[in-house]
């Protein structure tokens, strides 16, 4: 187990989390999930990383919730002088 000072903004790059990306940006089937959900492995486990997928799925998360943010004219988000003229 981590120590309770641990960054927990900066994510392990393993398969859950992946998943936990995929299911906040598109709708997953049921089978889909039932496959990706088999492959999980204990978090203390030895596993795979998966940089390159980890990035992409962040990135097009971020990028549908910008999106989502512009399309209901939501800028509550932005702080400071830009969020004030906004």
């Amino acid at each position: 187990m981590e120590d309770i000072s641990a960054n927990y903004v900066h994510n392990t790059l393993k398969q859950e989390i992946l998943l936990v990306f995929l299911i906040a940006t598109l709708y997953v089937p049921q089978w889909l999930f039932e496959l990706i959900l088999r492959r999980a492995h204990p978090l203390l486990a030895d596993q795979p990383l998966y940089p390159r997928l980890a990035v992409l799925g962040r990135g097009v998360y971020i990028t549908r919730r910008a999106i989502n943010h512009v399309k209901e004219m939501d800028f509550t988000v932005l702080t400071g002088p830009m969020g004030y003229l906004l």
